[in-house]
């Protein structure tokens, strides 16, 4: 990556945390791309006012507002769910600090979703998109302690999971794709260097380096 990002970058190639978090929802089948879009939605009105943002465009200067109005073309591919568009465009707005905030959380929540994966494949369980909803929205409302608390709770409710079971090899395929993405080295940003920030949810603190 340039020092200095290149104009004809898509905004979240310009920031490395940005952009992975943005590969990895790239990276899912179209069904849980919109849960990790409502989670983004859910953290950025919650934390970052977004919605009041969205509403007041003209705070955000010409070039921004330009941008969100070309993307109601929907050429590309995520701009066809219109929770991810909205949850995209939210990102795209908001100040440096608060767009990195959001994708940290990304990156943690898909790291939780790939570890519900591969103990549902090694326990030989069905995965079911109402079980995973239930797992983005518990993170989205800051329930979520980790995993076996998670599969703690799932074994107690009686509720029958929504959906039909992900077909095994897919989930086996975009599993492995998201364990690699998440195992790669750090992006780094090669201007104004990097600090980290803590995302917490009740009792769990996990570090991520943001760029800055």
């Amino acid at each position: 990556m340039a020092d200095t990002p290149s104009s004809r970058q898509r905004w979240h190639d310009q920031q490395p945390t940005v952009a992975r978090s943005v590969k990895l929802l790239e990276i899912f089948p179209p069904d849980y791309q919109i849960l990790l879009g409502e989670t983004i939605i859910t953290l950025a009105e919650k934390h970052c006012k977004a919605k009041e943002l969205m509403a007041n465009l003209r705070s955000l200067g010409p070039e921004k507002v330009l941008s969100i109005f070309k993307s109601k073309g929907k050429r590309r591919p995520y701009d066809q769910l219109p929770t991810v568009h909205q949850a995209l465009n939210y990102m795209f707005i908001l100040p440096d600090n608060e767009r990195l905030y959001i994708a940290g959380h990304v990156i943690v929540l898909v790291g939780h979703m790939v570890a519900y994966f591969k103990y549902s494949m090694e326990h030989g369980s069905p995965v079911y998109l109402g079980t995973v909803a239930a797992l983005t929205n518990s993170y989205a409302q800051g329930q979520f302690k980790d995993l076996n608390s998670f599969l703690a709770q799932l074994q107690q409710s009686t509720e029958i999971p929504a959906g039909t079971p992900i077909e095994t090899s897919q989930l086996a395929t975009f599993t492995a794709v998201l364990a690699d993405e998440l195992a790669a080295p750090e992006p780094v940003a090669k201007t104004g260097g990097e600090r980290d920030t803590k995302i917490a949810h009740d009792n769990t603190d996990m570090k991520i380096k943001l760029d800055l």
